[in-house]
């Protein structure tokens, strides 16, 4: 087995062991009263160390009208990459003779103050529809309904320096029809539907779009996915005779397999519609769906003594009415929800965010004011939201732009490992850890004796929160060891399994 290595000077990653796991020479005898006391502390000061204050109020910048023509423009996409926002959209000529028509992009690379003038990446003849857009880096995906050299299908466009420029159109599947885009670091993943019914499946790309395989070509059809780097998370819609209910999926093989559906909607005689899904650093699963015109929330809370995830029940959005087509997105203990309403002229966005993971919402706000608009599109990062929409000017559809900023900081101050909780534990036990700076992470486990257990993470990460579940019960009661390691920084912390 790996062992623990005391010679920090031969290596950065070198192991530093502080004081009290030197004298820690065998397992104390603590009484149960002790231990359950114990026990209960730990818990209460994770908790408080992990709880953020933040507040409801939000600083909005001014609104951005981004395109200008004489067409309708309408089903904006949004992607927001640090100072990066990156916009597409559809515009439709209906004067002939002007420009803004098929899929137009404009991006901003100073946090949404100023963008570049609209320009057309795909043509309306190329572009049958709206596209969906994902990005990693410089790195950006569009995928549309497409009709390029007589081939209907996904069509696909990609650039490789923040949208400066842009890849030909092209094909990757005739005969079907992309739902949507999603990215993580090098993973690119299209989730398509063909002309059979209820047959969907899934492209995927391994090298930033480069290249493309399929997936798997009959899946449950997905109306979201959130990507992390051990599991695809999707929502669904599950049709019946008589209803439609919502379901959780998930792959831990890359989209080439799914498991589920786990029931998330009540059921009953109502259909609930356009699932939308999120999760967290703590791999909580936040969903929102729409029943007769209200907003939805659930969200799970950990897992029961089996191994399954425990639900907190369903609520209502307070401020949700008339509402259709609703979206969500998380970061780091921030939650917003946002839709539009069906009020015909009278129609607007609605926007209610949690400061407490859902537990409760926030007064509704109204980004774009008495003004008609609808399609609302968002992207979180940090303590910003960025919002995307359409809306009426003098008889025309136009996109416009807005920002908002949570007033406090979500992003790690300090590169640590926390105390895993609960701690004692028995089988499973959570690890959360911050990372400041992007690099090489190393998560471990060692004995009493300093030999490695497992090697929970050995990855590069971005700048953020993480948490890691660790699954103790084939392990015998007694002193463990967990090591964060990264190249600038070596914390250890103390975990005892009580069987």
């Amino acid at each position: 087995m790996d062992t623990i290595d005391n010679n920090t000077e031969a290596h950065p990653y070198k192991f530093i062991m502080n004081k009290n796991v030197h004298e820690t020479q065998f397992i104390p005898k603590f009484s149960h009263q002790i231990l359950f006391f114990l026990f209960l502390g730990i818990l209460f000061l994770t908790s408080s160390s992990r709880s953020q204050i933040f507040s409801c109020d939000l600083n909005w910048q001014p609104t951005v009208q981004l395109s200008r023509d004489s067409v309708i423009s309408l089903n904006p996409k949004i992607s927001v990459n640090g100072s990066g926002v990156h916009i597409i959209w559809f515009g439709i000529d209906t004067l002939g003779g002007l420009n803004g028509s098929g899929i137009v992009y404009s991006h901003s690379f100073d946090n949404g103050l100023t963008f570049s003038e609209p320009v057309t990446i795909v043509t309306p003849e190329a572009a049958f529809g709206p596209g969906y857009i994902a990005q990693s880096g410089y790195n950006i995906f569009i995928t549309f309904n497409g009709y390029i050299g007589g081939v209907f299908g996904i069509g696909y466009i990609k650039s490789s320096d923040a949208g400066f420029s842009w890849s030909s159109p092209v094909i990757l599947r005739s005969s079907s029809q992309p739902k949507f885009i999603a990215a993580y670091d090098s993973v690119v993943i299209i989730h398509y539907g063909d002309q059979k019914p209820s047959y969907s499946g899934m492209l995927r790309s391994g090298n930033y779009g480069s290249t493309w395989r399929t997936a798997t070509t009959s899946m449950q059809p997905l109306n979201d996915v959130w990507l992390t780097s051990s599991l695809y998370h999707g929502a669904g819609a599950i049709a019946s005779t008589r209803r439609t209910d919502v379901g959780y999926y998930f792959s831990p093989t890359g989209g080439s397999s799914w498991y589920g559906p786990e029931l998330i909607s009540l059921e009953d005689a109502v259909s609930s519609l356009y699932p939308k899904i999120a999760v967290d650093e703590m791999d909580e699963k936040y969903f929102v769906w729409n029943d007769s015109g209200a907003v939805i929330f659930r969200r799970s809370n950990g897992l029961d003594e089996e191994e399954n995830i425990r639900w907190n029940p369903q609520k209502k959005l307070p401020a949700s009415r008339d509402a259709i087509f609703p979206d969500l997105d998380y970061t780091e203990g921030l939650l917003t929800v946002i839709w539009d309403t069906q009020a015909g002229d009278s129609s607007t966005i609605v926007l209610q965010h949690s400061t407490d993971k859902g537990e409760s919402f926030c007064d509704p706000f109204y980004p774009a004011g008495n003004y008609r608009s609808a399609e609302p599109a968002m992207s979180m990062q940090d303590n910003t939201l960025s919002i995307v929409w359409s809306g009426n000017v003098d008889g025309n559809g136009e996109i416009f732009f807005r920002r908002g900023i949570f007033p406090g900081e979500t992003r790690p101050k300090a590169t640590m490992l926390k105390q895993n909780y609960p701690n004692p534990f028995n089988n499973f036990t959570t690890i959360e850890y911050e990372i400041t700076r992007e690099g090489l992470v190393k998560l471990e486990v060692f004995d009493l004796l300093g030999r490695k257990i497992e090697t929970l993470v050995h990855d590069i990460q971005k700048p953020r929160r993480y948490s890691v579940k660790f699954n103790g019960s084939n392990l015998s009661s007694g002193v463990y060891f967990c090591r964060l390691r990264t190249i600038q920084f070596a914390e250890t912390k103390k975990m005892i399994v009580l069987r």
